[in-house]
């Protein structure tokens, strides 16, 4: 392969001195500047993988790419990588000439190019090249970063590092550069679309396949989710870039979601990541059986991206009640979930018999709703809650009960068990529930 390199680079060094032009395009440096996009210079970049292309014929007359062809063919890694190849690629097995002088010798030639900044032959910089590509033959699998740029998000300290390859950090400037170069993102429009942080997360999928974003669409959504979960605030991405981070003809590559949102500006405070890593570590430790916080997670989830209040207290009814109803619980289900939600974050009486209220007052909406019906007028102690002002403090109920769920889940401490411990506070409190029948709630707590 070294011999080809070294005659290929002879070659097109003679038609450069011959006069013929290698093509050029204008293209952007960005840098970071007080955590801005800052366009820094621009410059010419040489489109070698087209010069190269002009003297494809040529190239591959030269004596040494027989040589290197008969040198693919022998070899066991080689051979290993076409064992795993199939017809992926859409090349059949006996035209391996074809693959490798598209794949791989005219892709390293490129690389090389470029690394040099010239037409010229460097032997450090063809050894790593050769060291990347035989590292990449050998396994099934290529290695790649998912970077997720965070919208409406602010991060007031460096970076967070919830596990070994997930982070939150700071899109670096060799990140966007990539991004830039193979044109996934417009150098116009940077500044105006692209935001300054980013989760970021290697995995690995298996090479000479279509990239499966839903490798690691899981961990990404789980991230997002936790954060939701821990305050308010609105965050979300609309894209997630796949960068090779190991040699791997295949460019990076955009996947479009959708999963805008309203609200304030999600800022993660110092003192607040602690508090991040214990939830993830917490959530990541939920046992199997223990799936009903998970579904509560997702709905809770689901509730965020929703635009209309109804659709937003409908989800945060259904998270309540995956956490705080059992399977196979069939009456009375609203009075329970009152009662039990009520005793699980109410702090004082009157907080517990305004929760009660508020969540009964929800579920009489969602009736409405359901059946088509005109929304009541709510009023709790002479104050009027529309059904925006309901959605929000079930946010607030789901998100307090989905914290202390998820510590209590991750202890081995199943559904039945904790419902069960529940029951007895509220049998606890029976000798003052007749209390509750004050007319306001400060007479409640006074007693």
């Amino acid at each position: 392969m070294k011999d080809f390199t070294i005659a290929a680079i002879r070659l097109l060094k003679n038609r450069f001195d011959e006069g013929k032009v290698v093509p050029v395009i204008s293209r952007y440096q960005f840098s970071i500047f007080n955590g801005k996009f800052v366009r820094e210079k621009r410059f010419a970049y040489p489109l070698f993988e087209t010069f190269i292309a002009s003297y494809q014929e040529e190239l591959t007359e030269l004596t040494e790419f027989g040589s290197c062809i008969e040198y693919c063919k022998e070899s066991g890694i080689f051979q290993k990588h076409l064992s795993q190849l199939g017809d992926a690629k859409g090349y059949q097995k006996e035209n391996i000439e074809l693959y490798f002088k598209n794949e791989y010798l005219f892709v390293l030639l490129s690389k090389l190019l470029h690394s040099v900044g010239g037409i010229k032959f460097d032997e450090s910089e063809f050894d790593k090249l050769h060291y990347q590509i035989e590292s990449y033959l050998d396994s099934r699998f290529m290695h790649l970063l998912a970077l997720v740029p965070l919208q409406n998000f602010e991060l007031v300290g460096k970076e967070i590092v919830l596990e070994g390859d997930t982070k939150i950090s700071a899109i670096e400037s060799s990140e966007l550069n990539i991004l830039i170069n193979f044109k996934i993102i417009n150098a116009e429009m940077v500044s105006l679309l692209l935001p300054s942080y980013a989760l970021k997360t290697d995995f690995m999928a298996e090479k000479d396949t279509q990239i499966d974003y839903q490798i690691p669409f899981g961990k990404i959504q789980r991230v997002i989710r936790i954060f939701r979960m821990l305050k308010k605030g609105a965050l979300w991405y609309d894209y997630v870039y796949c960068i090779p981070l190991t040699w791997e003809p295949t460019k990076p590559l955009s996947i479009f979601f959708s999963q805008s949102t309203r609200g304030p500006k999600y800022t993660l405070e110092e003192e607040e990541e602690k508090n991040l890593l214990r939830v993830w570590k917490n959530l990541n430790n939920i046992k199997p059986e223990n799936r009903f916080v998970e579904i509560a997670v997702e709905r809770f989830d689901h509730a965020a991206l929703r635009q209309r209040a109804e659709d937003k207290l409908t989800d945060y009814i259904t998270a309540l009640e995956a956490l705080f109803l059992g399977a196979d619980e069939k009456a009375e289900l609203e009075y329970r979930l009152a009662l039990r939600l009520a005793t699980f974050i109410g702090d004082s009486a009157q907080e517990r018999i305004r929760i009660r209220r508020i969540l009964k007052s929800a579920y009489a909406q969602r009736s409405c709703l359901v059946h088509g019906k005109k929304l009541k007028t709510i009023q709790i102690y002479g104050q009027k809650y529309s059904i925006d002002d309901l959605a929000v403090h079930l946010e607030d109920y789901a998100r307090k009960s989905l914290q202390k769920f998820i510590q209590i889940s991750a202890q081995r401490i199943n559904q039945e068990e904790l419902l069960d411990k529940l029951d007895d506070a509220i049998l606890a409190f029976a000798a003052r529930s007749f209390a509750f029948e004050s007319k306001t709630p400060e007479k409640a707590e006074e007693m």
